[in-house]
């Protein structure tokens, strides 16, 4: 964070066309593009809501990748993030939705939580994929492997009948190097840098 009279930035070069927001950063790859709604005030009392959401409607053409997510002040007008979304990649030019939902937050009022955990890992000799889960809660689950460029590489419905296993999935990623991956159902979700020797 920067003292008060540094945070300047240049105008985003952007334009509003049927309430649609159209930016080209690729006209300004030096830049992170950063822009915020105007402010909602809390009325007294404060936290009178269970949770806050942003949701947006995007569309990536090119290398680009966005990621949405919720401030405060508090009332000494310091700025706190409360939290962030995931990234969201280029998906062949289609629309996408982005949310950020602090009610996905695990909470919990006991002494102790249960880490939930989901790590892939990955051999080029035998061109097979493994996901060592545990205490997840069992269910179906979407698989999404991207690539660097945002493309998606591979996508696969998964069931896990229990909370803890592993899942070998046989599948040739040794051409890349690095994916970002998630696996998400109803009620988990966990993303991840897979690399790839």
């Amino acid at each position: 964070m920067t003292g008060y009279g540094f945070d300047q930035h240049d105008p985003m070069p952007g334009t509003v066309l049927n309430s649609i927001l159209k930016i080209q950063p690729g006209l300004h790859s030096d830049k992170v593009w950063h822009w915020w709604t105007p402010r909602y005030y809390q009325p007294q009392p404060p936290f009178q809501f269970d949770s806050y959401r942003t949701e947006c409607r995007l569309r990536i053409v090119g290398h680009a990748v966005v990621q949405i997510g919720i401030d405060f002040r508090d009332a000494t007008e310091a700025i706190h993030e409360l939290g962030v979304s995931d990234w969201c990649f280029e998906n062949s030019g289609q629309w996408q939705t982005l949310i950020f939902d602090s009610q996905d937050f695990l909470t919990s009022t006991s002494s102790y939580s249960v880490t939930k955990s989901a790590n892939l890992y990955y051999s080029c000799d035998n061109k097979a994929l493994t996901i060592d889960y545990k205490n997840i809660t069992p269910g179906q689950y979407i698989l999404e492997l991207v690539d660097l460029s945002g493309k998606v590489i591979f996508q696969s419905s998964r069931s896990f009948p229990s909370p803890v296993g592993k899942d070998i999935i046989p599948c040739d990623l040794c051409t890349n190097k690095i994916i970002i991956y998630s696996l998400i159902s109803d009620t988990d979700k966990h993303t991840g840098k897979l690399i790839i020797d």
